[in-house]
């Protein structure tokens, strides 16, 4: 193997080490502000409690004399806010557990951090004195252009890495959607069966735990399109931005479909309408991918035609 294809490779491996760097920095952000998020659900929820056993513990004319209201709709009315912030409180608390699986995997990866950035340096090293071509006009194009191929190498590895990210999300969207559609179908048919209402809760957890997952990786995918783009695309810059607004979307509905099950459709269509938006940020990922290595092949043959001109 050449020197140029030891540190292609080594470029590579070592963009891909920068990316993890820099997604274990925005990790570590999202996992305080999550902690600090379940803090404060988690004193919500004791009161919430608090304020069930109180309502509990009074007599319909304790509490017609203190609220001139109905006990049984405002236990009801507090069993649901209780259920929908503990919904909250386990979402937050699973999305906690993910990052910090996550950010073990990143911390084991960065370990060869160090090592890589040393043998990079090594093989650039190599490389400079490797071009001792007497020509030093040729020497230059030569350098320029294999500064070039270096810059496309790393943007090949970015392209790459969010294109896999995004295939995930695809797959995943997918699992959720056939689960949820399952769940709408029985409920067309056999209402009160206490063995498709427990069929139906098994699909519905399969899409919660699937929802946890993805809910990361649309973040993850966030933060990849961000670098490769920045200012360069207006399409995408666009599409970035209404992920928040679509994953905040998503999981409002999930929540209330989760109590009111004859909702579920709305989560679907909007599961659809993220998936959607993925899958067009992928198409424009492969077509950049793809313009990316025609261009990284004609580079190496400009840079060939030069060095075979010269002998």
């Amino acid at each position: 193997m050449s020197i140029q294809d030891k540190l292609h490779r080594k470029i590579e491996e070592f963009k891909s080490l920068e990316l993890a760097k820099n997604h274990l920095e925005k990790l570590e952000k999202r996992i305080k502000k999550n902690y600090a998020k379940l803090e404060k659900l988690s004193t919500i929820l004791e009161k919430e409690y608090n304020d069930i056993e109180q309502l509990e513990k009074l007599s319909v004319r304790a509490l017609f004399e203190k609220i001139l209201g109905d006990k049984e709709a405002q236990l009801e009315q507090e069993r649901q806010e209780y259920l929908q912030v503990a919904l909250n409180y386990n979402e937050c608390k699973k999305s906690i557990e993910l990052l910090e699986f996550e950010k073990g995997i990143l911390i084991k990866k960065l370990e060869n951090y160090p090592e890589t950035k040393s043998e990079l340096h090594n093989l650039i090293r190599l490389r400079e004195k490797s071009l001792s071509i007497e020509d030093k006009l040729a020497k230059q194009l030569i350098n320029d252009i294999n500064t070039e191929i270096d810059t496309t190498v790393a943007y090949k590895r970015e392209l790459h890495e969010a294109i896999i990210i995004g295939l995930k999300i695809d797959k995943i969207f997918k699992k959720i959607i056939s689960n949820l559609d399952k769940v709408v179908q029985w409920g067309q048919y056999t209402l009160d069966s206490p063995d498709v209402h427990i069929r139906k809760m098994t699909y519905i957890n399969k899409a919660k735990e699937n929802s946890y997952i993805v809910k990361q990786l649309l973040e993850e995918f966030e933060d990849e399109l961000m670098d490769i783009y920045d200012d360069k695309n207006i399409y995408i810059q666009s599409s970035v931005k209404t992920f928040r607004h679509f994953i905040d979307s998503l999981f409002d509905n999930l929540i209330s479909d989760w109590i009111i099950l004859f909702k579920i459709q709305n989560s679907i269509y909007t599961i659809h309408q993220i998936k959607d938006k993925v899958v067009r940020i992928l198409k424009s990922l492969q077509h950049e991918l793809k313009q990316v290595e025609e261009n990284f092949e004609m580079l190496l043959d400009k840079k060939n035609k030069i060095i075979t001109e010269l002998n």
